[in-house]
């Protein structure tokens, strides 16, 4: 009698959410690796090859976990790697193994502009070019006989972009004694750690369920919370105001999903600022 491991692959190993992904499956599963030009951040205990090389991978995984996206930070969207890396991609990979279960990381940005509290079923509006590419995505990974997406929220932990709000506002809070907020900082959002969205993807690796799913902590915050818990935690800060803030607020219930995959987010983004702060501490 074999005493193999079953083998998952993650698609997208050297981004942070490969590597929590990683860390998660690694008590189940052999866990091999796909990753682009970067490959510094790849544990030791992970196969990987260049996705140049994603041919030579044979159909052997039980599960496969595809993390790799285009995420545009500006208004000038390069369509081409939004299509080839959201949507060709993982065309490719898909027909490549064809037995394994796909688990897709999604975007809450297939919602477009959301004006209520948001669940698995909520219907689109104003959608982004970015999330229109993740509802092709979807399309692709719903014909697949078993499968699960995952829709992530606003997304944080070591290693995040740094161009992104939290790590903005911590740079500036450390170097300038300040921080920046647009309007009057009553925009919500809902941040999920990075840790607890893998282990949403180990929860829908090892589930039977097929569907939509949303990786979301349930719980949304203001600009404004999150600059006045910054204050209490870095010394002679001072907030300031400026401008409007265009962007909409976003809420969630993820009911269905923690129901369904037995799941729930664990950590809370207000008690996380502190490893973000000395995360921060350390790029300079």
């Amino acid at each position: 009698m074999s005493n193999a491991r079953e083998k998952a692959l993650i698609v997208g190993i050297n981004s942070i959410l490969g590597v929590s992904i990683a860390e998660k499956l690694k008590t189940h599963f052999d866990v091999h690796g796909i990753h682009h030009i970067q490959k510094d951040r790849i544990p030791s205990f992970v196969l990987s090859k260049p996705v140049e090389e994603l041919h030579e991978f044979d159909d052997v995984y039980t599960v496969v976990c595809f993390v790799s996206a285009y995420i545009p930070t500006n208004q000038n969207i390069n369509q081409e790697a939004l299509f080839a890396t959201n949507v060709r991609l993982l065309e490719n990979v898909i027909k490549q193994f064809p037995s394994a279960r796909i688990v897709h990381a999604s975007s809450v940005s297939v919602y477009g502009v959301m004006t209520q509290t948001v669940n698995e079923h909520a219907v689109q509006n104003e959608v982004s070019a970015y999330g229109l590419s993740k509802l092709w995505a979807e399309k692709i990974v719903s014909a697949c006989d078993s499968y699960a997406i995952l829709r992530i929220s606003s997304m944080f932990g070591p290693g995040m972009k740094r161009n992104t709000f939290l790590p903005l506002i911590i740079q500036n809070a450390l170097q300038k004694k300040e921080i920046v907020i647009y309007g009057d900082g009553s925009r919500k959002q809902d941040y999920i750690h990075v840790d607890d969205v893998a282990a949403c993807f180990y929860a829908a690796a090892r589930s039977v369920e097929n569907g939509v799913f949303l990786a979301v902590s349930g719980t949304s915050y203001s600009n404004i919370e999150i600059a006045r818990e910054l204050q209490k935690m870095i010394s002679d800060v001072r907030i300031e105001h400026q401008g409007s803030d265009p962007v909409f607020s976003s809420s969630f219930d993820g009911a269905e999903t923690r129901s369904r995959l037995h799941w729930r987010s664990e950590k809370n983004v207000v008690e996380s600022l502190l490893e973000l702060i000395q995360w921060i501490k350390g790029q300079y």
